[in-house]
């Protein structure tokens, strides 16, 4: 099956709970669900907006991306939840369109629920692969 690496960014705080940030495995990578943490001051307060919780979000993506060594070309499917689907994913949208090459964007989901972590606003996990 191939030797599974894990991936846990040195730049990134410790997980809050018994998970990596992601894994590798044959060229694909799997990434874990990331809420807008403040990777610099963790226990900080929550953006209010989506769009702020948003750009926390991608930008920890790209840490934890190029510590893994993919970028947002390699990703292949991405889900997102999001606490109000109905009021924020056009919001979200502005957000994740400024990381993905118009006309390259990869198969989504986005999953209304009723609540996440820290009673973030949204959390977006991701899989990714490259040829070995």
């Amino acid at each position: 099956m191939g030797e599974i690496k894990y991936v846990n960014p040195p730049n990134m705080p410790k997980p809050n709970g018994p998970y990596g940030y992601g894994t590798i495995q044959n060229g694909w990578f799997y990434m874990a669900g990331q809420i807008p943490v403040d990777p610099d001051n963790p226990s900080a307060a929550l953006p209010e907006t989506i769009e702020e919780q948003s750009e926390i979000v991608f930008k920890n993506i790209v840490r934890i991306l190029d510590a893994a060594g993919y970028d947002f070309e390699d990703v292949t499917s991405v889900r997102v939840y999001l606490k109000d689907l109905p009021r924020d994913l056009l919001r979200f949208n502005t957000v994740y369109t400024k990381y993905f090459k118009e006309g390259k964007y990869p198969v989504r989901t986005a999953v209304g629920v009723t609540g996440l972590a820290k009673d973030a606003l949204v959390e977006v996990d991701l899989v990714a692969h490259k040829k070995n």
